[in-house]
């Protein structure tokens, strides 16, 4: 086969069809400069800081457009990714990631990407240490879709964890989280997503937003003893009476997993509080038991091959802090 012959995939999936998706966004931005003292277009600054993290320059020396692009809006570039996830949906790509029959892992994760203790904004996240000192910083929170046997990763529009002018509230990740939710609910993407985060978001306030209808999401969340000690004592007991579900598998290295799970078991011992499923994988080892995860989830496990326990495995392996954040920040 002749170079340049390769199937390289859809039409409106290679690099140029991204970078002309990006660059027509770009230009529904209004350039606020005096006409007069313009010597380069708006777009070209927003093409240099794109050039920037696509050749992942260690340098931010080398790109001075910087201060032309801070104070312009981001909405409009949001929309860059809504279009590329319709082309990947489109083109059956997206079919690639599909984890269950109907659903796709959608992972929550925050980074900082900015912190001082000298300069700061109006939108800086303020930090108080024990010390007296402050920490300025700037913090994102990326929605990102992934497959465990993937490298690739799908991001969605992340949005920004900043401080409001005029509100003396912080910002935080769970409100964050709250507005992605509501904005990806609004898209009007009809694509089911199980929710993947780490201890952050399982809390109840967190569930109960997601379990909103008309428009419920799935969820899967790491849960930790220390924040959750009613429902690990109650699976304790169930586990004490042995009326919790258990199967065992042995994965592709031979090793055994060991899985119990219990569905539709109170959260806390509020009366009113939300019913989760419960399931944990462990790993057998030298007749010793160590945990892998122990999660709560929305979708039922079952020993059936489209929801069965031998998915938790390969769930967990999804990490939160995705490899985009890696390559971002490079």
């Amino acid at each position: 086969m002749e170079r340049g012959e390769a199937d390289r995939g859809p039409p409106e999936l290679p690099f140029p069809a991204l970078l002309r998706c990006v660059a027509a966004h770009i230009d529904l931005i209004t350039d606020t400069r005096q006409k007069a003292k313009v010597n380069y277009p708006l777009r070209d600054c927003y093409l240099s800081g794109f050039a920037m993290f696509y050749l992942q320059d260690p340098s931010l020396l080398e790109f001075q457009r910087r201060f032309q692009l801070d104070r312009h809006p981001h909405e409009p570039l949001g929309n860059v990714y809504s279009v590329l996830f319709g082309r990947l949906s489109d083109s059956g790509v997206l079919g690639r990631f599909q984890f269950l029959p109907d659903c796709h892992l959608l992972t929550l994760d925050g980074s900082q990407y900015f912190a001082s203790g000298r300069l700061q904004c109006p939108h800086c996240l303020v930090k108080e240490h024990k010390d007296g000192r402050r920490e300025y910083s700037h913090q994102i929170l990326q929605a990102t879709v992934a497959y465990p046997d993937l490298r690739q990763l799908i991001p969605l529009a992340p949005e920004f964890i900043a401080n409001e002018d005029g509100h003396d509230k912080q910002d935080c990740e769970i409100n964050a989280a709250k507005r992605l939710i509501a904005r990806l609910r609004a898209s009007g993407e009809h694509v089911p997503f199980i929710i993947v985060g780490d201890g952050l978001y399982s809390k109840q306030p967190f569930f109960m937003d997601l379990m909103q209808e008309p428009q419920r999401l799935h969820f899967l969340l790491v849960a930790k003893p220390a924040d959750h000690t009613d429902l690990f004592a109650d699976v304790a007991g169930l586990r004490r009476r042995r009326l919790l579900e258990c199967a065992e598998r042995r994965d592709g290295q031979g090793r055994l997993h060991r899985y119990e799970w219990v569905n539709d078991i109170a959260l806390n011992a509020d009366a009113k509080s939300p019913s989760v499923n419960f399931p944990g994988v462990h790993d057998i080892r030298q007749r010793r038991l160590e945990e892998l995860s122990q999660q709560l989830g929305e979708r039922p496990p079952t020993r059936s091959a489209d929801r069965g326990v031998d998915h938790l495995p390969s769930a967990s392996r999804v990490p939160p802090r995705s490899t985009l954040f890696r390559v971002l920040l490079q």
